[in-house]
C-alpha cells in the first residue's frame, strides 16, 4: 500500500490545525477557569477615593514584603498614561508602564500593577527572564512561563492587596 503526497500533506495539514485549535480551546478553558474562580472582591463594584497614580503607586507598595524576601531594595518606578494602548494594559522594559483608558474598573487595574510588579521581580531574581522575548516569539505570549507566572502572581495577590487599598482609603466598595 503506498501513500500518495497529497494524502500526507493533507495529513499533516489536518494534524497542524488540530493542534492549533486544540491550544486555542485550552487557552479559552484557562481563561473561563480565571473568570469563573474569581472572588467576591473582583466581582464587587469599587469606587476609587485617590488619584488612579496614588492606587497605582500603593498597589506597588503593597508588594513591598515581597520584594524584600527577594533582596530587592527598592520599588520599581512606574509611569501612568491616560491613554489607551492597542495592545497592552501595561508594560514592562525596566520600570512600570500603565494605561488607564485600557481598564474598566479598580480590580482589572490593580491585577495589572501587580503583574507588571511580577516582571519587574522576574527581571531582577531570575537570570532567564533575559529569554522573555524568545519564549513570546517561540512559545506565544499566553505561554511564555514568565507570563503565566506574572498571572499567577497577580490572581494570588488580587484580594488582599484590593483590602489593603481598601483599608488606607484609596478604594471602596460601592
Amino acid at each position: 500500500m503506498s501513500v500518495s503526497n497529497s494524502e500526507i500533506i493533507f495529513f499533516v495539514s489536518y494534524s497542524i490545525g488540530a493542534a492549533i485549535i486544540l491550544k486555542f480551546l485550552f487557552r479559552q478553558v484557562d481563561k473561563l477557569v480565571a473568570y469563573l474562580t474569581r472572588s467576591n472582591n473582583i466581582s464587587t463594584n469599587w469606587k476609587k477615593n485617590a488619584p488612579y497614580t496614588e492606587v497605582v503607586r500603593e498597589t506597588i507598595h503593597y508588594t513591598n514584603s515581597i520584594l524584600y524576601k527577594n533582596g530587592i531594595k527598592y520599588f520599581p518606578k512606574f509611569e501612568i498614561h491616560y491613554r489607551n494602548h492597542k495592545k497592552f494594559d501595561g508594560f514592562f522594559n525596566g520600570e512600570i508602564k500603565i494605561y488607564l483608558k485600557n481598564h474598566s474598573d479598580i480590580p482589572t487595574l490593580v491585577t495589572t500593577a501587580l503583574h507588571e510588579v511580577a516582571h519587574y521581580l522576574q527581571a531582577e531574581t531570575d537570570t532567564n527572564f533575559k529569554n522573555y522575548d524568545y519564549y513570546t516569539n517561540t512559545i506565544g505570549y499566553w505561554d511564555n512561563p514568565f507570563e503565566k507566572s506574572a498571572r499567577k502572581f497577580a490572581r494570588e495577590h488580587l484580594d488582599s492587596c484590593l483590602r489593603y487599598l481598601e483599608q488606607k482609603n484609596l478604594i471602596e466598595r460601592h
